[in-house]
């Protein structure tokens, strides 16, 4: 019997050579980084052309500046581009930083309309589910970027998770290498910040006045890489700030610090419940209390500064907004009435968000509280307003925020317990020539002791003087140096 050999082992045993070894070694290569640095476009002389220049959002071009805490960091950027009508991939791929800063690189595309992702500082995990998307709507419902768990309020990120997003561009076969579309793109953190400084009046009633702890109330558990188009239906804790044993009640400032949150989207009509709130508990010989504030985002306005969610309608200004910086000022001001005072500021999170300016605000502010019966003028500055409680139980306020254009407004009282501001929805509004009407109700009837209340406004997150003799003195305006309206008898 003739015995035939068999070429196809043989082939297969005798291809394994140390050329093949390394060509298939290259090829294994290959295909590992097409799953990363994916690609449907290739260069050919039909290709049109795009360019991006990123900066974190905010007026302040920041990337790379904030040596000390590394809020504005970026290490890489990674793009996915999806054609609009489809939400098909057609792109994906990390880049260094400087690939996207003033236009640096050419993206080639076919013409077509498009929708741009952005991410920024990716890890591992992260990566690898980013490296899997097909289409757009994964990057929302991908566990491993939907439901990213949060740490900690104790634990500052080393980096933060930035993106970005730019829907429904158009490019045409004009846009050739040398005439790119140019897409400017602002980078969104997905955390928010809280910014908290404690201080005391340093007065006979604020002495022995101690905190026992702060706690952060009603935290997701969970959040997303990209904003979520819908409200958080994840469960949320509470957690204790660490850091309180450092306090010095002999200076103004007390206890100073910052830390991260997750963004907390809420549906309308949820605000009477599970509101993100902090809870100052506090002592004086031996004797243990507790106050607390809500953050209240106040209001979704737009303007070039802020983020604004794409589904601000569906939801309640008591929501926790990503990239956005909550400044809180508690003031240990006595023990037997208003031990803590609270003041916010709600500002957008820049490297100059802490000082920064506004356009000049013009205002007619409140006045002739003299001529509203049952309320007189105390002495001194000129800022207690008397509220004599057998004559009226609420005083007036009449105001004009005329300007900078498109400023959102806020009127706030510290006591909501003992008083109430009724008038423009929420006390709150945007500037314009039109009269603000507001009242300052007193909630109870005269019981033999004063009670009182300060008010405050707030125009684009900042504090604004009202007190006509501060104005003139260029003091400005917070605890202890704002009108204070008391009751009596």
């Amino acid at each position: 019997m003739k015995r035939y050999k068999n070429t196809s082992l043989a082939y297969r045993h005798g291809a394994f050579t140390p050329l093949t070894v390394y060509f298939l070694f290259i090829l294994g290569t290959f295909a590992v980084s097409c799953e990363s640095n994916y690609s449907d476009i290739m260069p050919d002389s039909n290709n049109s052309y795009i360019s991006f220049s990123t900066r974190s959002q905010g007026s302040s071009a920041s990337i790379n500046t904030d040596n000390v805490d590394n809020e504005d960091k970026v290490e890489t950027i990674r793009l996915l581009i999806f054609t609009h009508a489809t939400g098909e991939l057609r792109y994906n791929k990390t880049h260094a930083v400087a690939d996207f800063q003033n236009y640096a690189a050419k993206i080639p595309v076919k013409a077509d309309t498009y929708d741009f992702y952005f991410v920024a500082n990716e890890n591992s995990s992260i990566a690898t589910a980013l490296q899997k998307i097909t289409f757009r709507d994964e990057l929302y419902y991908v566990p491993a970027l939907a439901e990213i768990p949060f740490e900690s309020i104790n634990t500052k990120p080393a980096i933060f998770y930035m993106t970005a997003q730019v829907s429904n561009k158009k490019v045409t076969t004009a846009n050739s290498i040398d005439n790119p579309l140019k897409v400017d793109v602002l980078l969104v953190r997905a955390l928010a910040k809280v910014s908290l400084q404690v201080t005391s009046a340093l007065n006979e009633m604020s002495q022995g006045v101690t905190l026992t702890g702060i706690t952060l109330n009603n935290i997701p558990k969970y959040y997303s890489l990209f904003p979520s188009k819908s409200v958080y239906k994840g469960s949320t804790e509470s957690q204790r700030l660490e850091g309180i044993e450092a306090a010095d009640y002999a200076q103004s400032t007390v206890f100073n610090k910052s830390f991260y949150i997750p963004e907390y989207l809420r549906a309308n009509g949820s605000e009477n419940n599970g509101n993100t709130s902090l809870t100052f508990g506090y002592a004086k010989h031996g004797v243990e209390r507790a106050a607390s504030t809500v953050l209240n985002h106040i209001s979704f306005a737009e303007s070039a500064d802020s983020y604004v969610p794409s589904n601000k309608n569906e939801l309640t200004t008591y929501s926790v907004i990503r990239n956005t910086q909550y400044t809180l000022n508690a003031q240990i001001k006595g023990w037997d009435e208003e031990s803590i005072i609270f003041g916010w500021k709600i500002l957008p999170w820049t490297l100059e968000s802490s000082i920064k300016d506004f356009d000049e605000i013009k205002m007619d502010p409140p006045g002739n509280f003299e001529n509203q019966p049952g309320v007189e003028i105390g002495a001194g500055d000129g800022n207690i307003l008397l509220l004599h409680s057998g004559i009226a139980n609420s005083i007036t306020i009449k105001a004009k925020i005329k300007s900078p254009a498109g400023a959102v407004w806020r009127f706030s009282i510290t006591n909501t317990l003992d008083f109430e501001i009724k008038g423009n929805p929420e006390a709150a509004g945007i500037a314009s020539d039109d009269e603000i009407n507001l009242q300052i109700i007193a909630r109870k009837p005269w019981q033999g002791y004063i009670r009182s209340t300060e008010l405050y406004l707030t125009v684009n997150g900042a504090e604004v003087q009202l007190v006509p003799k501060y104005i003139r003195d260029k003091i400005k305006s917070g605890p202890g140096k704002r009108y204070m309206i008391q009751q009596v008898i």
